[in-house]
């Protein structure tokens, strides 16, 4: 259980890191991961996956990146 996005797709790109680690934060209490379809891919993919990184990161869970 956990926490998953598809930020590739509207509405989910509108979506703020803020805001999506501010919820993984609650998943992570319940042991949950995070998982995402990340932003972006081709020339703005590094980005994207340290974004997702990130929120990894700073809500302490873990992530799944699925393409």
């Amino acid at each position: 259980m956990g926490i998953s996005t598809a930020l590739i797709y509207p509405p989910g790109h509108y979506a703020k890191t803020e805001e999506l680690i501010a919820l993984a934060k609650v998943a992570s209490k319940y042991g949950g991961i995070y998982g995402s379809h990340m932003r972006s891919e081709g020339q703005t993919e590094p980005q994207a996956v340290e974004e997702a990184l990130r929120i990894g990161r700073e809500a302490n869970l873990p992530v799944e990146i699925f393409t």
